[in-house]
């Protein structure tokens, strides 16, 4: 995948340090989400995770929508607490702290929906680690225009975590064996006219033979093509990417009903909804 094919809508909502005893899920929100951090060490806590993470400055966990997840002070936790106290970025505090940018994001493009899709659940991208130490870099500059008393200074914020979430999609995309199907994919230029014209027309009946065709292939060539590629047949693709629209849709408020259905390219309101419900 092109780097430049990622855009982001982001709002960064927190920049601070949370003092003392700590635990924050902000999975409610039903939003995808980061907290990355810029100061300290804190714990990343989620059931998608293999267990609990301690994260160091240039760290940060990215979580899907209404994933539940916990970022604490400590290794062992149980349940969601307030901080005992919240300073700005930089400040003294006479209990450990830890500095955090946090924020929400979302697809500002069909290149970059598709990623959100096949992305984990829940996933750490270890910027401590990283050898050109980019992260930690870009981790301080969004802190430090969040916290500047100047005009549009959450605007810039946000674009510095346009950029840090953009590298952290490269990142894992470069080390996560998981990522391999849909990331590469896209970097060839057929099937990624395909999976754009399937995200830009969700609604459309989309055939084999149709989608085939954007390819320059042959029918079956294309289906066992991209089952290989993408790990399940075309139209089993084309579902799933529509009940993702459809969820997307109901978190902001829409009922499950005709419209909806339509929305998604279905005639029938049952079979959407029985799909909806597996």
């Amino acid at each position: 995948m092109q780097i430049a094919e990622l855009a982001f809508d982001v709002d960064v909502f927190f920049h601070g340090q949370m003092c003392g005893r700590f635990g924050i899920d902000t999975s409610a929100d039903g939003r995808l989400g980061f907290h990355i951090v810029v100061s300290g060490r804190c714990w990343a806590h989620a059931p998608a995770l293999p267990g609990p993470r301690c994260l160091a400055p240039g760290d940060a966990l990215l979580f899907g929508r209404g994933v539940p997840h916990v970022v604490s002070d400590a290794r062992e936790f149980r349940d969601r607490r307030d901080p005992e106290a919240v300073v700005a970025l930089g400040a003294p505090s006479r209990l450990p702290a830890t500095g955090l940018v946090c924020g929400y994001f979302d697809a500002r493009n069909a290149a970059t929906a598709a990623w959100l899709a096949s992305f984990p659940a829940a996933c750490i991208v270890a910027g401590s680690q990283a050898a050109t130490r980019w992260p930690l870099g870009l981790a301080r500059l969004m802190a430090s225009e969040a916290d500047a008393a100047r005009d549009h200074a959450n605007c810039l914020a946000s674009r510095v975590a346009e950029l840090f979430l953009a590298m952290s999609v490269r990142e894992h995309c470069e080390n996560a064996q998981g990522a391999a199907g849909l990331m590469a994919a896209r970097r060839d230029a057929r099937l990624r006219a395909v999976l754009d014209a399937i995200e830009d027309d969700l609604a459309r009946t989309w055939t084999v033979a149709e989608l085939a065709a954007l390819a320059g292939v042959s029918r079956a060539k294309f289906a066992a093509w991209f089952a290989h590629e993408l790990g399940c047949p075309p139209i089993a693709y084309l579902r799933q990417r529509r009940m993702q629209a459809a969820e997307r849709l109901v978190r902001s408020g829409a009922a499950a009903d005709k419209t909806l259905a339509g929305q998604v390219g279905y005639r029938s309101v049952a079979a959407f909804r029985r799909h909806f419900r597996e």
